[in-house]
C-alpha cells in the first residue's frame, strides 16, 4: 500500500516536471501519453477500466475510455481490468501489455466484452471527461466538468413534458462540504427528435441552479429531514398536461414518516404537495410508472391506468385526476386480500391472483415465506423469476428495484431489474 502511494506521488512529480521543461523552453506543453480502451467489436471507448502498473499506480478510464498515463517515458507493463469486459491473456496468464510511455503518444487497447450490457458514460458527476480534455480529445458533451458543482447524485426518475426529459435525483454531493442536497435536485434535457444527442453519445444535462451556481433543491417539502420522491406520471386533461409523482420525508436511520402526492411545476420549476397519504397505505406507489389499458396492454382501448414498478408493476391507479389523488382508489396485485395474510385459492386450490383495492402488495420475499410455509407453491409465484447458474442448476431471484415498459420492435413488455442477494449485494441486472 505505501509503494502504491509512493508511485502516484513519483508519477504525478515526473508529469510536472515534464510540464515545467516544456513551459521553460517557451514552447507550448506537450500533450500528455494516453491510451483508449474500446470494445473489440463496438470500437466504443469502456469507461471505468483500471488499469495498474506493476508497483499498484492505478488509473482509471474516463467517460470515453480515455485514461492519461503519468509514468516517466519508457516501457511500462500494465494490467487491465474491468467488470464485464476482458483482456487477453499473456503467456504467463497475465492480462495486460506492456505501453511505450512517451510525452504526446496515443495507444488503443481492445477489451472483449463478457457481459451483455454495453458500458456507455456517466451521466451526472465531477471529471468525467477529464483524461480526454487532458489529453486534448473532444467529448461528445459541453460545458463545465464539474456541472452545477454536482459531484454525484443518488438514484434517478424521470419524465417526458412538454417536449422535453425531465431528471430529478435524490441526494446530491458537492465539492465544499459533505453536505449537500437533499431535496430532489433537477435538470432537463432535449430528446433525441428534438435536437438531443443519441443515448449513445451522452446527455446534455440543464440543471437548475442556486445562487451559488448547485443544482438547486426542487422539493424542499415541509419537515424535518430529506425529501425524496419517485413514481413520477404524465396526466392529460384536455389540452393540460400534468406530471405528478410521490414524496417521503426521511428522517432518523432511513425511517420515512411522511409520504403523499405532490404535482411538478415547470415555471417554478419546483414540486408542491399535493396531499398526505396515509403512511400505512397497503398498496405505496413509487418506482417507475408506464400508462396501459386494464391488461396493461398500450394498445388496446378502455379505461387508461397509471402502472408503478417497483420493480414489477404490481401498484396501479386509474389514470385519472381524481383517483390518483385518493388513496383508496389504489389496488395491489397479489395473492393477499385484504386484511389477509394467508394467500387466497380459487376454487381449484390454486393462489388467486388479482387487483384488489385495500389490498397489499406481494414481494418476492414474501413468495419466498408463503413457498417456505407451505402456503404457496412455487409453480404459483408471480414474482420469483429462476435463471440457471454455470453449474446448470437453477435459482430463484430475488428483484429488488427496476422498471418495466412496452417495447414496440418487440411488442412485449421489458422489464431491467437489479438483483438482490446474487453474487453481490446489489450488483447484478437482469
Amino acid at each position: 500500500m505505501g509503494g502504491a502511494a509512493f508511485g502516484v506521488r513519483v508519477g504525478a512529480l515526473a508529469a510536472l516536471l515534464v510540464g515545467t521543461a516544456f513551459a521553460a523552453q517557451g514552447g507550448a506543453p506537450t500533450p500528455p501519453y494516453s491510451v483508449t480502451v474500446v470494445d473489440e467489436v463496438t470500437q466504443r471507448g469502456v469507461p471505468m477500466v483500471t488499469l495498474t502498473t506493476v508497483h499498484h499506480v492505478e488509473y482509471v478510464t474516463d467517460s470515453a475510455g480515455v485514461a492519461v498515463l503519468r509514468e516517466p517515458p519508457g516501457r511500462w507493463f500494465y494490467t487491465v481490468e474491468s467488470p464485464g469486459y476482458e483482456f487477453q491473456k499473456d503467456g504467463f496468464g497475465f492480462r495486460g501489455k506492456a505501453l511505450e510511455v512517451r510525452p504526446g503518444g496515443r495507444d488503443v487497447l481492445k477489451l472483449r466484452r463478457t457481459q451483455p450490457a454495453e458500458r456507455l458514460y456517466r451521466v451526472t458527476g465531477a471529471e468525467r471527461y477529464r483524461d480526454s480534455l487532458e489529453a486534448g480529445l473532444m467529448p461528445p458533451v459541453s460545458g463545465s466538468e464539474l456541472k452545477a458543482r454536482v459531484l454525484g447524485s443518488d438514484s434517478v426518475v424521470n419524465a417526458v413534458l412538454g417536449g422535453r426529459l425531465y431528471w430529478f435525483w435524490g441526494d446530491t454531493l458537492r465539492p465544499e462540504y459533505p453536505l449537500g442536497n437533499f431535496h430532489v435536485p433537477g435538470a432537463t434535457s432535449l430528446l433525441p427528435s428534438a435536437g438531443g444527442l443519441a443515448p449513445d453519445q451522452g446527455v446534455e444535462l440543464d440543471y437548475a441552479l442556486d445562487a451559488n451556481g448547485f443544482a438547486r433543491e426542487t422539493a424542499h417539502l415541509p419537515g424535518e429531514g430529506p425529501t425524496w420522491i419517485t413514481g413520477l406520471f404524465v396526466l392529460k386533461e384536455g389540452a393540460r398536461v400534468r406530471l405528478f409523482g410521490f414524496y417521503s420525508k426521511i428522517r432518523g436511520f432511513l425511517e420515512a414518516y411522511e409520504r403523499g402526492l405532490i404535482e411538478f411545476d415547470p415555471q417554478a420549476f419546483v414540486w408542491k404537495k399535493v396531499a398526505p397519504f396515509p403512511l400505512k397505505a397497503p398498496a405505496i406507489p413509487g418506482g417507475h410508472t408506464f400508462l396501459g389499458s386494464a391488461t396493461g396492454s398500450p394498445a388496446e382501448s378502455g379505461p387508461l391506468y397509471v402502472y408503478f414498478c417497483n420493480p414489477f408493476p404490481n401498484v396501479r391507479v386509474r389514470a385519472t385526476l381524481d383517483a390518483v389523488r385518493n388513496p383508496a382508489a389504489y389496488e395491489a396485485f397479489g395473492c393477499l386480500p385484504a386484511g389477509k395474510t394467508v394467500p387466497a385459492s380459487d376454487r381449484h386450490g390454486r393462489a388467486h391472483y388479482a387487483w384488489r383495492r385495500g389490498a397489499p402488495t406481494v414481494s418476492p420475499a414474501d413468495e419466498l415465506r408463503f413457498i417456505r410455509t407451505r402456503k404457496l407453491a412455487r409453480a404459483e409465484a408471480r414474482f420469483l423469476p429462476s435463471a440457471s447458474g454455470r453449474d446448470g442448476a437453477r435459482r430463484d431471484l430475488q428483484l429488488a428495484a427496476g422498471s418495466v415498459n412496452w417495447n414496440t420492435h418487440r411488442q412485449r413488455f421489458v422489464m431491467i431489474a437489479v438483483q438482490l442477494k446474487g453474487a453481490s449485494m446489489l450488483g447484478e441486472v437482469w
